[in-house]
């Protein structure tokens, strides 16, 4: 799918357009074309995923996690505890490097559900097995880039298309008309004299769990770019 999105027309969200790249890049005297594939990545944080949980019923919920989301994490532990904020506390541990990864509640959940069933306090730790096969993944791209120089080398005309699975929209959010810009960010006003444009950017439904990983978007668009 991601190969036939990257080179046929097929449905893409514009991100930015300016003039008629197309037309260019067709009477340029020198066309160029490349086409970048990116893996799905681990975020690999040093201090695997794990939460520490004392849950007195009735009377407070006390969490200890390396959170990069400390209010998320507030709600989530009111919702599952039907306690009153003032009845739970959140501490935030030092994250052993978070990139992204402890801005997800999952882990925290875990903790939290657990100490609820047994009624007494949880240590919950993630072996690295599962931190590595149950992660929030960068997305995987392909990017497929074209141009058009004239004799002196300079760009007449600029196409990028990245097609890449929706971090926003596996989440539920909607998704404006340029799409999600985690996912092209990095690929669009650039600061350089392209001549003529354009930047789409395609979702590619995929039954991979992904999420925020250190830089996003950037850190495939900036490699194509």
């Amino acid at each position: 799918y991601a190969v036939g999105a990257a080179n046929g027309p097929g449905t893409a969200y514009t991100v930015e357009r300016s003039g008629t790249p197309e037309a260019a890049i067709a009477g340029a005297d020198t066309r160029l074309e490349a086409t970048y594939s990116l893996p799905y990545v681990a975020h690999a944080c040093m201090e695997v995923l794990n939460c520490t949980v004392d849950f007195q019923p009735g009377v407070s919920c006390e969490v200890w996690a390396p959170t990069q989301s400390a209010k998320s994490a507030l709600t989530l532990v009111i919702a599952l505890t039907g306690m009153t904020p003032a009845q739970v506390t959140i501490h935030v541990t030092a994250l052993g490097g978070g990139l992204g990864r402890k801005a997800e509640l999952d882990f925290i959940s875990q903790a939290v559900q657990v100490a609820m069933a047994v009624k007494k306090p949880v240590k919950l730790m993630w072996p690295r097995e599962e931190d590595f096969t149950r992660d929030q993944y960068r997305p995987m791209a392909l990017v497929r880039v074209r141009a058009g120089l004239n004799k002196a080398g300079q760009v007449l005309g600029w196409t990028y298309r990245n097609v890449s699975p929706s971090i926003l929209g596996q989440r539920g959010v909607p998704l404006p008309a340029t799409g999600d810009s985690q996912g092209y960010e990095a690929s669009q006003a650039l600061p350089y004299d392209f001549g003529s444009r354009l930047t789409e950017w395609v979702s590619h439904t995929a039954g991979i769990p992904v999420g925020f990983w250190r830089s996003v978007g950037a850190s495939i668009n900036t490699v194509a770019v």
